[in-house]
C-alpha cells in the first residue's frame, strides 16, 4: 500500500482534515456566493467611480488578484497591501479584504476611508459599523488557509453591488462545475493510481519546486503554487516567469546549485507561440542539465475557470506532499 492510500497515515499528520476541506472547495464556491452575509450603510447608494482600490491583507490578498486579472478590461482595479501609500480620491471605490481585520495596518487604513469620505467596502469575519455610504461582507468563521472561496466570491459580491461588473452568476456556475469534474481525481479516498493530485505529489516528494509561468497573466499561479509550498511542506520554493528567468540567467544558476530542483511550468494549451519560445529554450537548458520536470496546463474559457483548475490541484497537492514529508499541512 501507498503512503498516501493508508487512511491512518493521512489522519495522523491531517490534524484538521484539510485534504477533505479542500475538495469542497466548489460547494465553499457555491456557498460563498449564494449565502453570504451582505451589509449596506443606511443610505447606501451607487454612483460612478474612476477605479477600485483593493487594501488587501497578504495571506487574502490572491482572491484579490484573480479579481484584477479578471476584470480589468471591465474596470480599472489596482491592488496594494495596506503597507502600501496610495493617494485616495472621492471618486475611488476602495475595498479592504482582510478575513482576520486584526493587523494595526488595516485598521490603519479602515480609519482612513472616512476622513477621505470615499465609497467603501469591508470584507472581513468581524462586523464594523458604517457611518458613510459602503458595504460590508461579513464571513464565516472558518480556518484562515482556506479562505480563498469565501474572500474571492465576496469580492465578486462588492463589484456586483457598486454595478462595477454585470452579474457573474453563470461564471461561478462554470467554476463550480469545473471544479466537480475535478474532485473525483484529487479526493483523499481514491487511490494514488487514479488519484492525480496524489500522483503528482509523489513526483515533489525530496524535491526544491521552481514554478515557472509561461505567460505573464500566469504568474499570478506560479505565486500561489510556491507559496503553498512554502507554507504548507515547509520547503524552499522558488518561482518566476519563464522570460525573465531567461533574461536573468536564473535557471542555470539554481540547476547547478541544488541536485534535487524540479522545474515545474504552468502553461495553456493554446498558448500563443512567442511564449512557448522562452519555455522551449528553458526546457532546452534542462535537458543538457539532465534534470526532471513536471507540466501543469490550466483548463476552462475563462481566467477565473483556468486559475482555479490550477488552485484547486496546488491546495490539494501541497497538502499531500507535506503529509509525505510526514508534516501536518495546517501548520
Amino acid at each position: 500500500m501507498k503512503k498516501l492510500d493508508d487512511a491512518k497515515i493521512i489522519e495522523k499528520y491531517d490534524t484538521k482534515n484539510y485534504c477533505h476541506k479542500i475538495i469542497h472547495m466548489p460547494q465553499n464556491i457555491f456557498w460563498g456566493y449564494e449565502k453570504c452575509k451582505v451589509i449596506l450603510s443606511e443610505n447606501f447608494e451607487v454612483k460612478k467611480y474612476e477605479r477600485v482600490v483593493i487594501f488587501s491583507n497578504e495571506n487574502d490578498i490572491f482572491a484579490a488578484k484573480l479579481i484584477e486579472e479578471a476584470y480589468n478590461k471591465i474596470a480599472k482595479i489596482s491592488v496594494f497591501t495596506p503597507e502600501n501609500r496610495v493617494y485616495l480620491d472621492r471618486n475611488d471605490l476602495v475595498i479592504l479584504l482582510d478575513y482576520s481585520l486584526i493587523d494595526e495596518y488595516s485598521r490603519k487604513i479602515y480609519n482612513l476611508f472616512a476622513k477621505v469620505n470615499c465609497d467603501f467596502a469591508v470584507i472581513s469575519k468581524e462586523e464594523l459599523e458604517i457611518n458613510s455610504n459602503g458595504m460590508q461582507i461579513v464571513l464565516n468563521k472558518m480556518d484562515e488557509d482556506l479562505t480563498l472561496p469565501y474572500t474571492f466570491t465576496a469580492l465578486i459580491k462588492v463589484l456586483e453591488t457598486y454595478k462595477i461588473i454585470p452579474s457573474q452568476a453563470e461564471e461561478i456556475k462554470s467554476v463550480i462545475a469545473s471544479l466537480i469534474a475535478r474532485a473525483g481525481a484529487l479526493a483523499e479516498h481514491v487511490d494514488t493510481d487514479s488519484n492525480f493530485g496524489k500522483i503528482s505529489a509523489e513526483n515533489f516528494e525530496n524535491k526544491i519546486p521552481f514554478f515557472v509561468a509561461e505567460n505573464r497573466d500566469l504568474e499570478n499561479l506560479a505565486i500561489i503554487w510556491q507559496k503553498l509550498f512554502t507554507k504548507r511542506v515547509k520547503t524552499l520554493a522558488f518561482n518566476g516567469l519563464n522570460k525573465n528567468i531567461l533574461s536573468e540567467e536564473i535557471l542555470p544558476v539554481i540547476l547547478e546549485k541544488f541536485d534535487n530542483l524540479l522545474p515545474v511550468f504552468i502553461k495553456r494549451f493554446s498558448e500563443k507561440a512567442e511564449n512557448r519560445k522562452y519555455t522551449d529554450e528553458l526546457l532546452d537548458i534542462i535537458s543538457k542539465s539532465e534534470k526532471n520536470y513536471l507540466e501543469f496546463y490550466v483548463e476552462g474559457d475563462s481566467i477565473i475557470t483556468e486559475y482555479f483548475s490550477l488552485i484547486y490541484l496546488a491546495e490539494i497537492t501541497s497538502s499531500y506532499v507535506a503529509i509525505l514529508n510526514e508534516k501536518d499541512p495546517s501548520k
